[in-house]
């Protein structure tokens, strides 16, 4: 359809178009996070400030490790940040986690072929990531998000970073009780590790 335009009316148009122009520019945005665009917790899509969340949290569960001195201490750190990161050969794995810690650590011992992660080295990787995708409080998250939110991005986030494929069920039937837990991502392990292969013996098997 053809707009007519007359010359008095010109010079409300070009203001109209100036005001459409900057509202592209100046409108507030929400900001999506390239790490979480795809439920993936991963270091190589974050921007600093996202890095530096990462980090508080790795921080807080290396400092958890009491019984590790500070050259062991430096190796979860960096077993940790490599888990999380995609440039890493051991981002994603579990197996490979446990490995840089206990291996070095003098802990791990010979165990089936199928592979397995201790429940405590586990535990901190889940904390990690319980801090990204809560903020680093759960129960502030269910205050203002409710348990359906958090649960459905527990099962995404954390099932798309962990890939253990029983991680769904259990979330299922913790997110209620993870506000009342001290330790959550010690709970959500314990889960994992009444339900797998060979169960409550401190080992997630990843069969």
């Amino acid at each position: 359809m053809e707009v007519l335009i007359n010359k008095n009316s010109k010079p409300l148009c070009i203001v109209m178009v100036l005001v459409m122009i900057l509202g592209v520019f100046l409108v507030p945005t929400t900001k999506i996070s390239a790490s979480t665009s795809s439920g993936v917790i991963d270091i190589a899509t974050m921007d600093n400030s996202e890095k530096d969340e990462l980090l508080k949290y790795i921080n807080i569960e290396v400092e958890k490790q009491t019984n590790m001195n500070s050259e062991q201490k430096s190796i979860f750190k960096q077993a940790l940040l490599d888990f999380f990161d995609s440039s890493s050969n051991s981002f994603q794995d579990p197996e490979a986690l446990d490995k840089a810690v206990n291996s070095k650590n003098n802990v791990r011992t010979a165990r089936a072929a199928h592979g397995w992660i201790s429940v405590n080295v586990m535990a901190s990787a889940i904390n990690v990531a319980l801090g990204l995708v809560t903020g680093g409080s759960i129960s502030s998250y269910v205050r203002k998000k409710g348990f359906t939110a958090l649960a459905v991005a527990l099962q995404s986030r954390l099932a798309a970073t962990m890939r253990f494929k029983q991680l769904t069920a259990v979330i299922k039937g913790l997110s209620g009780a993870l506000m009342k837990v001290a330790d959550p991502g010690k709970a959500i392990a314990q889960g994992l590790d009444r339900i797998d292969k060979i169960p409550n013996n401190g080992w997630i098997e990843l069969t």
